[in-house]
Formats: C-alpha cells, sequence, structure tokens
C-alpha cells in the first residue's frame, strides 16, 4: 500500500520541528493518520515525521473509503511517498 502525501494540497507549508520532536517522544500513543480512498494523507503529517525520526517502520492509520471509515494498524511507514504535484 503506497500513501501519498500531496504538498500542494497540505495547509502548512513548512513543518513544525518542534511538534515533530515532541510527538517522537511519544509516537505509541499518537493517534493514527487519516488516508482517504487515494491513500492520499488527509491528518496526520507531523505524526509520520514523528514515526520516520523514532525510526519506526510502522504507523496506525484510518482510512476512509466512500463514508464508510475502515481501520488498519501499522502500516510500514516507508510505504508514504511525498509527491509535490505543482
Amino acid at each position: 500500500m503506497d500513501v501519498t502525501i500531496r504538498l500542494d494540497l497540505y495547509p502548512r507549508f513548512e513543518p513544525d520541528k518542534e511538534v515533530i520532536e515532541r510527538y517522537t517522544d511519544v509516537v505509541d500513543s499518537l493517534p493514527p493518520i487519516i488516508l482517504n480512498q487515494n491513500l492520499v494523507l488527509v491528518d496526520g503529517y507531523h505524526r509520520w515525521q514523528a514515526h520516520k525520526q523514532a525510526g519506526k517502520t510502522t504507523i496506525r492509520r484510518k482510512l476512509f473509503i466512500q463514508n464508510q471509515m475502515v481501520i488498519f494498524y501499522n502500516m510500514p511507514s516507508n510505504l508514504i511517498r511525498a509527491m509535490d504535484s505543482s
């Protein structure tokens, strides 16, 4: 499962390094990231970055498909890729 981060759609232009650092310390207790039906990251960029910084190989996520929510846990975090569509 290959997740895309659409940088052109993400509301933050600059990641907050302090938030990522703070999240890294509690990465196992963070809420899951949220993906849409096209596997585009909807919410959780800083959580994803904290997982990467902590060296985690999986990440919990929620997947929304046509008005239904399916919960998946322990997605390999190395499958998330950034895509700048500009």
